[in-house]
This record gives C-alpha cells, structure tokens and sequence, in this order.
C-alpha cells in the first residue's frame, strides 16, 4: 500500500512555519514533526516552550523509534489519527454508505466503559485499522460472570484485503485486558460485510459456537418528544442510593445487567475524575447529566443524558440518489424507576427529548425492549425501533464450563 495517497507527508501550514522560525527553530524541524505525523495540539505545544534545544533532543529520540508497522494500544497522541481513519471507513447497508465519525474526542465512549482498550494498526504513521474493547463484571442467567465486549471494527476505505483486520486478530492482547467468559458484540442487521468478517475473524478460528439474537432500542424524534417537566431536577449526592434502587428494581433478571451499587454509580458520574480536570480533558458524562423526577417529595424515576452526538455522529448517504442526513443522538443512560411509576418514567424521557433538543441533536435514544409500560406511556411519540445482531461466544476449555446463554438482553447504550 506504500503508493496510497494517504502515506504522503502532510503539509506544515505556512502559519505555523512561520511561527517555528519567529521562535528560532532551525529549518526542518517543523516538517519533521509533520512527518512524524504529530497531532496539532501537540506542535502547538512545543510551538510554545522555549527550549528549542530540548525540542531537537527529543525529537532526536523519537526518530530513533521504529517508524513502520504497529498494531498497538492507543495513546494520547493518537487523537487525530483514530478520528481519521473513522471518518475514511464506510460501512455498507443495504442501499446506503455509513460514515460513524469520532471526534473531536474519539475516546469519549470507551470512556464510559470499564477497563476499555483502544487497539489501533499504524502503518508509517497512519492509522490504517483499529478496534475496541472492553471486560466487565455482569450478570447472566443468574450468574455473576465476566463479560467482554468487542467494537468498533474499521479498516480504511480502499485498504480492505489488506491483511489489517488480520493484524488486530492475532496481535497479542493488552496485559491488563480482561479474559471474559462470554464476549459479544452488535452488528447492525444489514451489515453483510460485518457479519462477513465476524464469520472469518471468530466463527472460523474458534471451536465454540456463535449464538445469535437480536437487541432493539427506541428513537425518539428529540423536538417531537419534548415535554418539560418542572418536576425534573439534577441529582444531588443524597439521592445516589435512592437511584441505585430503581435502577436495580428496573432491570432486575436480565442478561449483561450489573447491579449497581452506590459506588458503582458514584464512580460512574465522577467520569473518572475526583475534583477538576486538566482542561484538555473534556467531560463526557458526569453528575449534571444525571436527573431525578420528583413527585410528593419521593424521587420515583431516575435517568442520565449522555451527549453522545458531541464526539460520535453518524454520516448517511443513499448511493443511488445521494440524499444525505446526519443523524446525532442523546442516550439515556442509568435509567430507573418505582413500581408502577412507568408515567414518571415516561414523563422524565419527556424532559430528556427537551434537553436533548436543546442541545442540537436529532434523536433521543432509549433502550426500553423489556419495558412495554414506558413504551406505552410513550407511544404518542411514534418512535423508530432500531434493530441489531447480537451474537456471544462463550469461552470453553477443560474443567472451565459456562451454562449460562444470553436471552433478555440487557442494553446499555454506552455498548451500543
């Protein structure tokens, strides 16, 4: 692939060479950079420290790394890149092109996971393919067992049959990265070539069997849905506990559901952090996401808003007629309510659709396949339900057996 026209070096904008030489930057070290393939924010950086014989140091020594192909962990640097090579892989459904752009933080969703892991395929600085995952604790058919979940598989446009998606499979896993009884991914259901590359990459290297179903959530017109409620309010630290309950009462018995605890969902909300964060580290979703519905002085439902259309937007395209739509959503997560309160419940997503619609995305997404009640009470919003392969793999070797199948799925839409 060394002819594609991606390898070529980027150009330095004439600004900032500019400002290399205003700051005393011997010729050339600015398009070593740009060779390098360094993120923008990072020459900026050095752009403004005043050790120009530092900055050749170091430079020094990062030209003394390997600079041909990597399949590695994501890091830092690799903000651009990951974000690239999302906005350059197509999927292919049925009659349209989907483009899934990440950025500007292409990590923000795997910062919602525990223990998350980027995987990313470097091919002379470029990033040419990645993939992600995650391992958990959960719940299936009434066990407490391990779970994994695999996502986020792209190669870039005009680089498939390239042996990169080969490259992610058999590179060795990160130290750290958990080793799940069950692993499973989504697939959406007109995504052949997905469901192509899932056969080859794990059905045909494994002895286990794929078990197959389908997971659905509710989209929901965010302008069409909205309904303030001035019952609604942000959760305050009093009310984690009462939260916990409902959450747990919602979704008690279904399969990949974790009760939670208040540490869980404390941990959850700090979004990682205790205290600030440094200012390039953008919030994600946190505790002013969070909301409680208030009826006769008892919180009776639960619900966060995650913006997830503020660093994941999807890019459609019909091939025949070219109509193009953007689709940027919200998802509800954390959701909880008391029994018989599927009104609170239907009354708080109201609130959600309003904010949602406030801040600019089109669609507010729930996941309410097991809670006919809420979708009921919601009906008068015509949603769209989106429907997607949902396939397992248990693991299985000698003396370690798993009985436990998936089958009243539980979905979290930070998996999604």
């Amino acid at each position: 692939m060394s002819e594609h026209d991606v390898f070529a070096v980027p150009a330095v904008p004439a600004e900032r060479r500019c400002r290399a030489a205003e700051a005393g930057w011997p010729d050339g070290l600015i398009d070593r950079m740009a060779a390098r393939r360094w993120p923008e924010w990072r020459q900026e950086l050095y752009l403004g420290l005043p050790d120009v014989e530092q900055i050749q140091r170091e430079m020094a020594d990062l030209e003394r790394l390997d600079w041909g192909l990597q399949v590695r962990e994501a890091t830092w640097d690799d903000d651009e890149r990951i974000a690239d090579l999302f906005a350059q892989s197509t999927e292919r459904l049925g009659d349209w092109d989907l483009t899934v752009e990440r950025g500007p933080n292409p990590f923000a969703q795997m910062r919602l996971h525990e223990n998350g892991h980027v995987k990313v395929v470097v091919d002379r600085g470029v990033a040419v393919a990645a993939s992600m995952y995650s391992g958990r604790s959960s719940c299936v058919g009434g066990q407490k067992l391990s779970v994994g979940w695999i996502g986020g598989w792209r190669v870039r446009n005009g680089m498939h049959r390239s042996g990169y998606g080969n490259l992610l499979l058999c590179a060795p896993e990160a130290a750290l990265q958990p080793f799940p009884a069950i692993r499973y991914w989504y697939v959406r259901t007109e995504n052949v070539n997905a469901l192509g590359f899932v056969q080859h990459a794990v059905q045909d290297r494994m002895p286990e069997p794929i078990d197959k179903l389908t997971a659905a959530v509710h989209h929901y017109d965010a302008v069409a849905a909205a309904r303030p409620d001035s019952r609604v309010r942000p959760v305050e630290p009093t009310d984690i506990a009462r939260c916990v309950e409902l959450v747990n009462r919602t979704h008690h018995g279904l399969d990949l559901f974790r009760p939670y605890t208040v540490g869980f969902l404390e941990g959850r909300l700090d979004d990682g952090y205790w205290g600030p964060k440094p200012s390039f580290v953008a919030p994600v979703y946190g505790w002013p996401d969070l909301h409680v519905l208030e009826d006769g002085g008892e919180v009776v439902a639960c619900a966060g808003l995650w913006d997830r259309g503020r660093d994941l937007r999807e890019q459609w395209r019909h091939r025949t007629t070219g109509e193009e739509r953007e689709v940027t959503s919200a998802c509800v997560l954390d959701l909880g309510f008391a029994e018989g309160r599927a009104d609170a419940m239907a009354a708080l997503l109201g609130d959600l659709a309003a904010r949602t619609a406030a801040l600019g995305r089109t669609t507010l997404v729930v996941a309410l396949e097991f809670l006919p009640d809420v979708q009921g009470a919601v009906a008068w919003a015509e949603p769209t339900v989106e429907r997607r392969h949902l396939e397992t793999i248990v693991f299985g070797e000698p003396g370690f057996e798993v009985s436990a199948a998936v089958t009243r799925p539980y979905t979290d839409l930070v998996y999604w």
